[in-house]
């Protein structure tokens, strides 16, 4: 039985020797890919931050053309004919421009039915008139559309109806 005993003590002193063998390669790779992962964040934060300044730079470079324009445009307004300076305002507009939205539109398709969001508010405009409002007095417009119902309830001016789809 002593032979089997000094058997298993070598096994489990055999196991623990792999084992911290085993746990010191890993702790060295990930010393190794942290090391690598803080050199790669550096990297990205000092392009990040010069992308950053070029893109201001280039932002407050496109201010002043813009700020400049319209200088430029009155100058040329107060000396020349109504026709030019109809052009120089249509040229300061244009180097102002801002970005629209772009166009959406929502439909609603349930149970063989297909409802577009502009015939909902419609719909709901039109009852809110018919309940006896003017529809010069509408100032907001909320929906809730209920298909399990076939249903929408509106609050309009915090006045509530409903009707159905």
């Amino acid at each position: 039985m002593s032979a089997f005993r000094a058997y298993i003590l070598n096994s489990t002193q055999d196991a623990k020797v792999k084992a911290d063998s085993a746990a010191k390669k890993v702790m060295e790779g990930t010393k190794d890919t942290v090391t690598t992962a803080k050199k790669t964040t550096k990297e990205v934060v000092k392009t990040v931050k010069d992308t950053a300044a070029t893109k201001a730079t280039e932002t407050k470079a496109a201010a002043k053309k813009t700020a400049a324009a319209p200088k430029a445009a009155a100058k040329k307004t107060a000396a020349a004919p109504k026709a030019a300076a109809k052009k120089t305002t249509t040229t300061a507009k244009k180097a102002v421009a801002k970005k629209t939205a772009p166009k959406t539109s929502v439909e609603l398709q349930f149970a063989g039915k297909s409802v577009s969001y502009d015939a909902l508010v419609d719909n709901a405009k039109a009852a809110f008139v018919n309940a006896g409002h003017k529809a010069s007095e509408i100032k907001t417009v909320n929906l809730y559309v209920k298909p399990e119902e076939s249903m929408v309830y509106y609050v309009i001016n915090d006045e509530q109806g409903s009707f159905a789809i």
